[in-house]
């Protein structure tokens, strides 16, 4: 439909880190020319990854969001810049009922316009010590991907890049995921499940939940707080190990808040509702429709009747192969099932 140039005022931009390197920041319109919504969400993303291989010479070049359903502004500046910077911000006219908002930058890469957060789903505190193994593996078994949405998921290689932040090749993976169908507590779920193993307590169905799980993606572990919207849902998690702190408040006016400190906005005590804090394996998620929806807290649960694959591992049997993700295996991106004939870890650890 066409471009436009963003109004940005740089005056608050301090020299050289940020200024020096300010891009040119633009918006492009696209209608969905009769498609669905599902449609159109993949054909943005498939543009977006085309765009992103043919401008892979430029480093700089970097789309912040592509989507119908949520919109990213960031950069190199202070936090309270941030709405003075993108006059977008300041005005009354765009209004939100979720805002995923990220003050800090990288600590383990230089400073860049396009590291700064958040991504184009999630915002990231903390460090993925697993990062080298998610990244090789997310290489060795991309030729296993595969969806009914996605047809030509092969051409979009490489899913998750090489040389950004740990927090934008989780954020990669995460966005591979949801365009292949899988729903996003399952998603994150995947990546990112609780030190499960060894929880006697634990019921049967959770449990063939992460154990079926894990015969697909390794976790990516490590210190962690993350807070993420796909425009439908909000959703905070912690760490497999519960190293990053979250902390939620839910306000008379009917503001929820999640942050990593107690005391990010002020409020009186009288207006709250409620309040608490995550604990590994837990989430805490607000679904925003029209006006509001209920809010969900507590660990995923998954709905193991629906999948042959989960209902053998619940009730103990040792086989998860192909032929379950055939008749019944919740839908999205599917790696070939692993046979555990003989009940070894070591098969149930090896995917490719």
């Amino acid at each position: 439909m066409g471009w436009r140039e963003v109004p940005v005022d740089d005056s608050c931009l301090g020299p050289p880190m940020a200024l020096d390197c300010l891009p040119r920041i633009e918006q492009v319109f696209v209608e969905p020319g009769g498609k669905e919504e599902k449609e159109f969400a993949i054909s943005l993303f498939v543009g977006r990854r085309h765009a992103e291989r043919d401008m892979a010479e430029d480093p700089e070049f970097y789309i912040c969001s592509l989507s119908h359903k949520t919109l990213a502004y960031k950069g190199l500046m202070m936090p309270a810049d941030l709405a003075n910077f993108y006059k977008d911000l300041g005005d009354p006219d765009l209004q939100t009922a979720i805002c995923v908002f990220h003050q800090r930058f990288s600590t383990n890469t230089m400073p860049r316009w396009p590291l700064a957060q958040p991504f184009r789903f999630l915002a990231h505190n903390g460090e993925i010590n697993t990062i080298d193994g998610n990244r090789n593996w997310a290489i060795a078994r991309a030729a296993k991907f595969s969806s009914p949405d996605l047809p030509d998921l092969q051409t979009l290689q490489p899913l998750v890049n090489l040389t950004g932040s740990d927090s934008s090749s989780m954020d990669n993976m995460l966005e591979v995921l949801l365009a292949g169908g899988v729903d996003l507590f399952r998603a994150v779920r995947m990546m990112i499940p609780p030190a499960w193993q060894n929880v006697d307590t634990m019921d049967s169905e959770l449990r063939a939940f992460y154990e079926y799980n894990s015969m697909h993606m390794e976790p990516w572990d490590g210190p962690a707080g993350l807070v993420m919207s796909d425009g439908r849902y909000a959703l905070c998690m912690l760490d497999r190990n519960g190293l990053r702190p979250a902390r939620w408040v839910i306000t008379k006016d009917d503001f929820i808040t999640l942050a990593s400190e107690v005391g990010t906005y002020s409020y009186s005590p009288d207006d709250v509702v409620a309040k608490g804090a995550g604990w590994p394996g837990s989430d805490a998620g607000h679904r925003y429709r029209i006006r509001r929806g209920p809010a969900y807290r507590g660990g995923y649960r998954p709905a193991a009747q629906k999948s042959p694959a989960l209902q053998a591992l619940a009730q103990g049997q040792c086989t998860a192969s192909r032929d379950h993700a055939e008749s019944g295996d919740p839908p999205g991106i599917q790696v070939d099932g692993i046979r555990r004939a003989s009940g070894s870890s070591e098969d149930v650890q090896y995917l490719v």
